[in-house]
């Protein structure tokens, strides 16, 4: 990948104390997205750390199967 590319995604920090989960930045521009199942949110119209304009927050581990089918989908948009 270049050096000047955009990663496919932008792993944020883990959220404060108390919240078990983590932030992922989808890099997909608004409408580009497939997601059925409603994880990612829009984040084109605010301020946010990351590339693209989709968040999702990671908070259980039988969800990540289905995060990776939307990494996958950035992947090959950005390839």
């Amino acid at each position: 990948m270049p050096e000047d590319s955009n990663p496919t995604l932008t792993l944020a920090q883990q959220l404060g104390a108390g919240q078990n989960a983590m932030k992922v930045f989808i890099n997909l521009a608004k409408g580009k997205l497939d997601d059925p199942l409603h994880l990612a949110r829009d984040v084109s119209k605010i301020g946010h750390w990351g590339n693209g304009d989709y968040e999702i927050l990671v908070r259980k581990e039988d969800e990540l199967q289905y995060i990776m089918t939307l990494v996958t989908q950035s992947f090959k948009e950005n390839s």
